[in-house]
Formats: C-alpha cells, sequence, structure tokens
C-alpha cells in the first residue's frame, strides 16, 4: 500500500538516498576521502585508508579517530584489511576504482617506474566492468614457482584458513576467474625471496629461495614456513618474519614490504624466528 507523499515507484523496499548521506560510512578520517583499501583496527573497529592509516602509526599507536591504544609497540600487528567493505565503496562511488587506479598508474611513470601489472585482479575486473562479486585478493595470492636445480619451490594456495593444503576449490570460488586462479598470478609482479632462519634451534629450510607473486602477505609467507619446518601450516601464528631487522605485520603484502622495508636488489632476505614476546 503507497503511503501518503511517497513518490511514484518508490516503495518501501526500495528506498532511495543521497550519496552524501553515506558518506560518513565510507570515508578516511584521515585524508577525508573515500576509503582505498580499506584496513581496520581490530580494537576498535574504526576504518581509514590502508596508506593513511599505516603513515599515521609510525609514529602513534592509537586510534586516530577514537584515540584507544592500539598496541604499546606494533600497532600495525592490529590492522586488518576489510575487503568486504572496500567492495562495498567500489559499488556506491561510480568509477571510483578506475579514477584511483588512472592515478596510481601517473604516479608510477612521472617517477620512471612500470605500473603494476594488475591483469589478474579479479576484484578490480568485476568492478570495472560493474560486476557485483566480492572478489578475495587471498586466493592463489601466494603464487606457484617452479622448482629447479637453484632452490627454488612450486608453493601451493593456502588461503583456505589455516590449511596447508593446496586448496583446489578456490578456483571455482565466485569472483575468482578460472585464468587468475590458475595461473597463481604468474602473469603478474613477482618476488624472489631467501628465507633464513634467525634462531640457531629453528630448523633452516632446504628450500630456502621461492619466488611468488607480490601479491602474497606476510602470512602467506609464514605459512610455508611452517609447512617447511614444523609439516604443519596451521603452526604459522608460533612464527615471526623480519626484514633488514623490523618485523613484518601479517597482513603486510610483499610488494609494501619491497617499497617500505627494503632498498636491496632481489633476492629479498627475510628472517624467520620463533614469535617475539614483548
Amino acid at each position: 500500500m503507497k503511503k501518503k507523499g511517497q513518490n511514484p515507484g518508490q516503495t518501501a523496499k526500495n528506498k532511495r538516498v543521497k550519496l552524501k548521506s553515506l558518506n560518513h560510512l565510507i570515508t578516511c578520517k584521515l585524508c577525508k576521502g573515500y576509503l582505498i583499501e580499506a584496513a581496520t583496527v581490530t580494537e576498535c573497529l574504526h576504518t581509514f585508508c590502508k596508506s593513511c592509516i599505516v603513515k599515521y602509526l609510525e609514529t602513534k599507536n592509537t586510534c586516530p579517530d577514537c584515540g584507544i591504544l592500539i598496541h604499546h609497540s606494533h600497532p600495525l600487528h592490529y590492522i586488518s584489511l576489510d575487503r568486504t567493505l572496500q567492495d562495498v565503496v567500489y559499488k556506491l562511488v561510480p568509477n571510483l576504482l578506475q579514477r584511483e587506479r588512472e592515478r596510481e598508474e601517473k604516479f608510477y611513470r612521472r617517477r620512471g617506474l612500470e605500473p603494476p601489472n594488475r591483469e589478474d585482479s579479479a576484484t578490480e575486473k568485476f568492478h570495472t566492468a560493474g560486476g557485483a562479486t566480492a572478489a578475495s585478493s587471498n586466493a592463489a595470492a601466494f603464487g606457484a614457482a617452479s622448482t629447479s636445480s637453484a632452490g627454488y619451490q612450486r608453493v601451493g594456495n593456502h588461503s583456505n584458513g589455516d590449511s596447508g593444503v593446496d586448496d583446489a576449490d578456490s578456483r571455482h570460488r565466485p569472483g575468482i576467474t578460472s585464468e587468475a586462479a590458475n595461473n597463481y598470478h604468474r602473469g603478474g609482479e613477482q618476488v624472489t625471496l631467501r628465507l633464513v632462519t634467525a634462531e640457531p634451534e629453528l630448523k633452516q629450510i632446504d628450500r630456502m629461495f621461492v619466488r611468488l607473486s607480490t601479491l602474497a602477505t606476510v602470512t602467506h609467507v609464514k605459512k610455508y614456513i611452517a609447512m617447511q619446518v614444523f609439516e604443519d601450516a596451521s603452526r604459522f601464528k608460533e612464527i615471526d618474519i623480519t626484514c633488514d631487522n623490523q618485523l613484518l605485520g601479517k597482513d603486510h603484502s610483499l610488494k609494501f614490504v619491497i617499497i617500505t622495508r627494503s632498498s636491496r636488489p632481489q633476492p629479498l632476505t627475510l628472517h624467520y624466528c620463533m614469535k617475539l614476546q614483548f
């Protein structure tokens, strides 16, 4: 039954709202722009752009919104990417993803650098095409690398929680194209890692050189090390990884590590140890 004063074609189940009425929910309080790579503080659930909050926490350890203490010494460990919210932002704001990618390309080209290869990003393909499926960047991020006499090992996709077994079903999940899943992002930007134990009592893995996608996170590397050292990928939480004597956060991508933590040429050396106690 249509209510008095209701516009034609507008029902209780289909109500139009202006985007500006939602801005306070989908904008970053640090840069005042729409969220890009939304990252949430797990202690208070306030969300910011990933680059904004990472830069902010270089000098502070409290939430910029409510002031709650995140962590005394390692606040970045308590920041998690919110891909669901980011998908919502991309769907609500027309052409936001496309404009952001254009700005990113201009940024790299002005500095004489090659923009990141994003051809295998299922999420971006769907949003650029106007699709409504949320893609998980975790799936197939830990790329399989070819095995060689130099010690490069093929590493499977451990996106299924704590399991150390390849998740073949992830190739058929909504939002993950079969092409991207099947080639484990081999067509994208790659990085060569050299994994070295930092403790004599902790086993040095036999195949210390691994080549994988820069989309992989520190958690993916931890799972690989746990599988090699403990033969149990679910024990990855017992391991910490450092680069240039700096502890790496679990959600840091290898691309982020390359840019911010090391100026050395590849292979990128990462040291692993038992979880540090503070």
